[in-house]
């Protein structure tokens, strides 16, 4: 199952993809639980790795994490990001949040 992330516009499922497939994690057993993209610039990396953890660790292990940077203007209006630092930020937190999956440390 994999679920989008959107914010401020009619095309959302849910505002915290995270959560809401630790709730699908619990109502299954086999089926894969996936992000279609976390747009990583309108978030806090640290943030993104402990959500992802924990779906990964309350579906045993039946997460998948998709990441982007995104491209609605609306939705970088709502969280106050300017879309110009949208290539950097994602660079950036792509490189700490991945190397936090990996080892345990994010920097």
């Amino acid at each position: 199952m994999w679920t989008p992330e959107h914010h401020f516009t009619g095309y959302m499922m849910t505002p915290n993809v995270p959560q809401f497939l630790s709730w699908v994690a619990g109502q299954t057993r086999r089926i894969k639980l996936g992000t279609t993209v976390t747009e990583l610039p309108w978030q806090n990396p640290i943030r993104i790795a402990e959500s992802f953890l924990l779906l990964d660790q309350l579906s045993d292990g039946r997460a998948i994490l998709g990441i982007g940077r995104g491209l609605g203007k609306e939705e970088f209006d709502g969280f106050g990001v300017p879309m110009g630092e949208a290539r950097k930020r994602f660079r950036e937190y792509a490189e700490a949040l991945l190397e936090a999956l990996e080892t345990g440390v994010m920097e």
